[in-house]
């Protein structure tokens, strides 16, 4: 901003104060002109950021609700192998009709997708999520501590499916590979199994816990939630209206073989 010398000279102290004035005044518009094209900029930067959350929260709820099928029948899955290896483990015959999965080897995680969360990393990179009010910055933290917590779920999910299908792959004939063939098993191998199936289990539950959390705090945002609370109540109620319908079925264990 340049401020240019009279150009003639001031003779009284009226005509001093006169050009000050001038001065002062022009100085304090374009000070409140560059004020207002900034705000007009921040603005438009605003809207722009909630509506790219709000388009990346949209694809997020996709493909939660998409992984929650899966890994729901997932779970049905384990959790009925679950309970026919504590049953075989109380018999002397050993034939188990759901060893292999019906649904590929990770049964049907390979339908599994990620997350995304580059919108929200780039606004915190650039600084623009402090141009967020501060409610929406404060439920957009929320949610995306959610998605964050996903990742390492999924991949702990990943690594016990691919324990149990390693170690299913040792009692594999050659015309089925990848499928256990529990009658090879004796009982310690057996109880091996069956402890990898039950870390298996828990891993895929906590990754649906995790998904349930997320898929409440992404419907209250998009819905218009206004504030954190109501976005935490949200994920809970998301919780308690999607029991898994397998953990409320007792495990019975198996009779001691003699």
């Amino acid at each position: 901003m340049d401020v240019h010398p009279p150009y003639q000279s001031l003779h009284t102290w009226k005509d001093f104060w006169i050009h000050l004035g001038t001065i002062t005044a022009g100085l304090l518009i374009a000070l409140g002109l560059q004020a207002a094209v900034e705000a007009v900029h921040h603005r438009h930067q605003r809207h722009q950021l909630e509506d790219a959350l709000h388009e990346e929260s949209a694809k997020n709820l996709i493909i939660i609700d998409r992984n929650m099928q899966v890994v729901d029948r997932y779970i049905a899955w384990l959790d009925e192998l679950q309970r026919g290896l504590i049953t075989l483990r109380a018999q002397e015959k050993r034939s188990l009709a759901h060893a292999d999965s019906a649904d590929g080897e990770l049964g049907g995680l390979s339908n599994y997708s990620g997350l995304r969360s580059s919108v929200w990393q780039t606004a915190q990179t650039t600084g623009l999520t402090g141009l967020l009010s501060r409610e929406t910055a404060q439920y957009y933290t929320r949610l995306y501590i959610q998605v964050d917590r996903v990742r390492p779920l999924a991949q702990q999910l990943f690594d016990a499916a691919e324990a149990r299908v390693t170690y299913q792959a040792v009692f594999a004939a050659v015309e089925r590979p990848g499928v256990a063939e529990i009658a090879t098993m004796t009982r310690e191998e057996l109880i091996a199994y069956t402890l990898l199936v039950e870390r298996n289990l828990a891993a895929a539950r906590d990754l649906r816990l995790r998904y349930l959390f997320a898929s409440g705090a992404t419907r209250s945002i998009l819905q218009g939630a206004n504030s954190d609370e109501e976005v935490i109540a949200a994920e809970n109620a998301a919780v308690e209206s999607h029991p898994d319908p397998t953990a409320a079925k007792p495990l019975h264990p198996p009779a001691r073989v003699q």
